[in-house]
């Protein structure tokens, strides 16, 4: 995807809601190769950006939690 540092994650979901809707309701194929190829970038980039944030709040965590024995 070329625009990652432009779109927000909700931006993203929200868009692949708008493309799974438009591949639901048409019965044109013109557009689906494109369609499919779009969503595929953007669950690709939000999955990327739910593993980073998962990482950053286990990087947090692992700092602020005592040990045993402290």
């Amino acid at each position: 995807m070329d625009n990652q540092n432009e779109i927000s994650f909700e931006a993203a979901i929200a868009e692949v809601e708008q493309i799974l809707s438009r591949i639901s309701s048409s019965k044109s194929l013109d557009n689906l190769v494109n369609d499919v190829k779009r969503a595929k970038e953007l669950l690709r980039y939000c999955d990327l950006k739910v593993r980073a944030t998962e990482a950053v709040i286990a990087d947090l965590l692992s700092d602020e939690l005592p040990t045993v024995g402290d």
